[in-house]
């Protein structure tokens, strides 16, 4: 794991313990992140450079 997807795990983790998302949502978001980091593998195996929190940024606004 990244250290990119520790820390939107444990923001993630954090929202849900505060009650400030669902479970259905935090789960959703979890997927995301950890797709997030299977494109960006793919990316750079094909000599791609992206910065994954735009990408990121870009998927959930």
């Amino acid at each position: 794991m990244t250290l990119e997807q520790v820390v939107l795990t444990m923001i993630n983790d954090k929202m849900l313990d505060n009650g400030q998302i669902s479970e259905k949502l935090h789960s959703s978001i979890q997927k995301d992140i950890i797709t997030l980091s299977t494109f960006n593998t793919a990316a750079a195996k094909n000599g791609e450079q992206m910065d994954s929190s735009d990408e990121y940024c870009q998927r959930i606004s």
